[in-house]
C-alpha cells in the first residue's frame, strides 16, 4: 500500500490542472471533477430521512487509472467537512476499488477516522491543493 501510494502521483501529468466543482444540495453535495477543462468523473454525497449515507463515485471509463478517483474521493472528504457534515463512507454501495482507495489514502496518512467519519489531515489537504493548482 505504502510503495502504491508513493507512486499515484506519477500517473498524473505535471502539466495537468484539476478542478472541482461543487453543486450543494439540500441533503448533501455533488463534486464534478475536470483535468484540462475535460469532465473525467462525478461523485455524490447524501443522506436519505433516516440518515443513511448514499456515495455514487464514477471516474469514467476513457480516465480511469489515472489517480483521478483518489483526488475525487479527497476533495468529497474535504467538501464535507467545509459544509459542516460527517463524511461518511456507503458500506452498501462500496466497490473493492473505492476500498482500496480508502486503504491507500488512511495508510498514507491524508484521512483519519473510518469509524464514525472520515476526515481530511493536513497532509491530504496539501496533496489535494498541490492537484489543483498544477499548471
Amino acid at each position: 500500500m505504502k510503495l502504491l501510494m508513493e507512486n499515484w502521483r506519477g500517473y498524473l501529468k505535471e502539466e495537468e490542472q484539476g478542478e472541482v466543482k461543487v453543486e450543494k444540495h439540500s441533503n448533501g453535495f455533488t463534486l464534478n471533477i475536470y483535468v484540462d477543462k475535460s469532465h473525467v468523473g462525478q461523485y455524490t454525497f447524501s443522506r436519505d430521512e433516516e440518515q443513511n449515507v448514499r456515495n455514487f463515485a464514477e471516474i469514467f471509463p476513457e480516465h480511469r487509472g489515472k489517480g483521478y478517483g483518489t483526488m475525487m474521493l479527497l476533495a468529497a472528504i474535504k467538501t464535507a467537512g467545509d459544509l459542516g457534515m460527517n463524511f461518511e463512507e456507503d458500506s452498501a454501495s462500496l466497490t473493492p476499488a473505492m476500498s482500496r482507495i480508502y486503504d491507500v489514502l488512511n495508510d498514507s496518512g491524508q484521512i483519519y477516522g473510518g469509524g464514525v467519519h472520515w476526515a481530511i489531515s493536513e497532509l491530504g489537504e496539501k496533496e489535494l491543493e498541490d492537484w489543483l493548482d498544477e499548471e
